[in-house]
């Protein structure tokens, strides 16, 4: 699988990082034509997706994810140890309920930052590939990527539903004002990174722009436990409306 050579969210052009006393050199000769030679090898690796089912009442299910993997050197505690704390915490919420109308998938899975495979990233591809039936009969995905952190205001994408449906999430979201509601074009397919072609989304991911991911900084202070308790509980909201049946009908 195709995957990026440099992995930096703030750059927009091709760029590699050479050590300073190559800086240096190529300053002194600024405008001279230089040759760049890049020594890579493609090597086999295995991942894996880690899926939790919870059975509903009736017949459809809804998707609640995160990826759960991270760049290269990079701790990844923001992006996305917080996401894929948020579907654990909601498992084990949801768990120890009572049943509701809709199944429940929670979906772990594996190769969001390296791999892409028909428009999809390699984990979320090969979990539609071996769980067909399911992903057919998913109604709604809520994906947690990059949520919790202590600087970044919590927000929602909130893309690909129909009209009254998205009225009652909407309902359900002013619940938590501090919360902002991205409400995407309705001509915008939905999708997250968990992308099941026409099935509407609500995409729980802060503004990251300014934000260490892809580095060694992103680290664990990047994160606030308060933040990440009150996503959940917007998530946990979201998701309970959702299973309830509230959304039936919406694919």
């Amino acid at each position: 699988m195709s995957t990026k050579l440099i992995r930096d969210p703030f750059l927009r052009v091709p760029a590699a990082a050479v050590p300073t006393s190559a800086g240096l050199r190529l300053r002194e000769n600024e405008g001279e034509r230089v040759r760049l030679r890049i020594r890579a090898r493609r090597y086999g690796s295995t991942g894996h997706n880690v899926i939790g089912r919870l059975a509903g009442e009736g017949e459809g299910r809804i998707a609640i994810a995160a990826h759960y993997d991270t760049a290269a050197c990079c701790p990844g505690a923001a992006d996305n140890a917080s996401g894929t704390a948020v579907i654990l915490e909601l498992c084990e919420v949801f768990a120890a309920g009572s049943k509701h109308k809709l199944a429940m998938d929670f979906i772990a899975y594996d190769g969001e930052e390296y791999g892409r495979h028909e428009g999809n990233n390699l984990g979320a591809a090969e979990y539609v590939r071996r769980h067909a039936a399911e992903a057919r009969e998913t109604q709604a995905v809520v994906e947690a990527d990059f949520v919790g952190t202590a600087i970044n205001a919590p927000s929602v994408r909130v893309a690909g539903w129909p009209s009254r449906q998205q009225e009652q999430l909407l309902r359900v979201l002013r619940r938590f004002p501090r919360h902002i509601v991205d409400v995407r074009p309705g001509t915008e397919p939905p999708r997250t990174s968990l992308n099941l072609a026409g099935v509407p989304s609500l995409w729980f991911v802060n503004e990251y722009r300014s934000s260490p991911i892809h580095t060694a900084q992103d680290v664990l202070s990047l994160v606030s436990p308060r933040e990440l308790a009150f996503s959940a509980q917007v998530i946990a909201a979201v998701v309970d409306h959702l299973a309830s049946g509230n959304g039936e009908g919406i694919s």
